[in-house]
């Protein structure tokens, strides 16, 4: 977005992990949440531009759990003029919760011109580093049998594919023989 004479312009948005595909309990092995966005001033050479960013980790209520600002509207931070800037952050240890992810930015004209100018911003990205859970090993001995006739493995509902071992794509595999089972979900 670009900024206009005098006013802030702001772009906000709210991101639903849930709706894309993410569960609470991964969330709540919490995951690290990395955030970015680069703006610059484009305003005349003798007075730069101002901007803000801030990014808040939701819980399903929308209580703030976590938040990262550079600048604020009451107290922005300068963007240089022709100068790329990066604003970043990675989240760690936010706690239990996490649903969603809301980010806001903005910034003004301090130069005055007429049109679309004030600072640059660009390149906003949010990025989780996938969170494994520690499922449990189940070692047999060399000496013990299990049964495995008819049996049915379940990855459990809710995920949007499923890809076992043996290329099925389905939530439930059917089992006949012993042998090595696994799925991969997201």
């Amino acid at each position: 977005i670009n900024g206009s004479n005098l006013s802030w312009v702001t772009k906000n948005q709210t991101i639903d992990l849930y709706a894309l595909g993410y569960k609470a309990g991964e969330l709540n092995l919490q995951p690290a949440v990395y955030v970015r966005e680069m703006y610059e001033g484009i305003s005349n050479a003798s007075i730069n531009d101002v901007y803000y960013f801030k990014v808040q980790l939701q819980n399903a209520s929308n209580a703030v759990i976590a938040t990262y600002t550079l600048g604020s509207q009451a107290s922005p931070v300068t963007a240089l003029n022709y100068n790329a800037q990066l604003a970043q952050n990675t989240f760690t240890n936010y706690g239990s919760g996490l649903r969603y992810i809301y980010i806001e930015s903005g910034g003004i004209d301090k130069g005055n011109w007429a049109g679309p100018y004030g600072p640059h911003i660009t390149d906003t990205y949010v990025g989780i580093k996938k969170a494994y859970l520690n499922y449990p090993t189940v070692s047999i001995s060399p000496t013990s049998s299990v049964a495995c006739v008819n049996s049915v493995l379940d990855a459990g509902a809710g995920y949007k594919s499923y890809l076992w071992n043996s290329s099925a794509q389905t939530q439930t595999l059917s089992v006949g023989a012993a042998g090595y089972y696994w799925v991969q979900t997201i």
